[in-house]
């Protein structure tokens, strides 16, 4: 035969061992604590004498999608805290000079990920939501409530 016609077909056949193996990787990591050795008890010889698998053992499997994002994390102040100051700062960690939006304010985070945010808040809760974005085109997304209170009571 031709080498032209050869490799591809080899090729072909390569990527489909790979797919095979990668499949049964993703499918037996799902499958719930078992062994092989569950597997073979739960197999049971029907009427014709045919093994039969018990199917809770094997269900389908839900691969997760891989979306593009980055971490994300709020230091201070904590989710659902109150304040008696009408401004706080959303301080956190995120990828390296990444894009920092809090609300209406904009920042860039430093070399480590650190980033410092002051936002202005109204009386009573305040939702804030904080979106980072990198140069990959990365991003990830919080959102959290602070409430300010001022102590004074409005008649």
């Amino acid at each position: 035969m031709n080498t032209k016609i050869i490799l591809p077909i080899a090729f072909l056949l390569s990527l489909c061992i790979l797919a095979a193996a990668v499949f049964m990787v993703v499918k037996t990591r799902n499958l719930p604590h078992s062994t092989p050795s569950d597997m073979m008890s739960s197999m049971e010889p029907d009427m014709n004498n045919q093994t039969t698998i018990d199917p809770k053992i094997l269900q389908p499997t839900t691969v997760p999608i891989m979306k593009n994002e980055i971490v994300l994390v709020i230091d201070t102040p904590l989710n659902g805290s109150t304040v008696s100051e009408n401004s706080v700062v959303i301080q956190g960690t995120t990828a390296s000079k990444a894009e920092v939006f809090v609300n209406d304010a904009t920042a860039i985070a430093d070399i480590n990920g650190k980033f410092s945010v002051t936002v202005e808040l109204d009386e009573g809760e305040n939702p804030i939501i904080i979106v980072v974005n990198d140069s990959m085109g990365n991003t990830a997304e919080a959102e959290m409530k602070v409430t300010y209170d001022s102590g004074t009571e409005s008649n």
